[in-house]
């Protein structure tokens, strides 16, 4: 079904070296978290926590004091939470 809150659009670049940039849509005004996870499942680096109103939103993220390797960025809007995955090369 489609999301009633936000939509993840991508990151860009994807795999990428040091920095790149997540994009969403938010549908409707909401809390929003993004958080960036490691292979392990900790969490490293909250991005984003605050009340958003609907439209697309960029955030950057600068992984340079991070190692290569496969990270995950989640994303909360409201009551949904979607995660994917994004390569880390150095």
């Amino acid at each position: 079904t489609p999301s009633d809150y936000a939509i993840v659009l991508h990151t860009y670049p994807n795999p990428f070296n040091s920095k790149t940039t997540i994009k969403f849509l938010i549908i409707r005004d909401s809390e929003v978290e993004l958080t960036i996870y490691n292979i392990s499942g900790q969490k490293i680096e909250r991005l984003l926590n605050g009340y958003f109103t609907k439209g697309q939103i960029s955030c950057g993220w600068d992984a340079s004091d991070y190692p290569s390797g496969i990270y995950f960025y989640q994303l909360r809007a409201g009551e949904e939470v979607a995660t994917k995955r994004m390569t880390l090369l150095k």
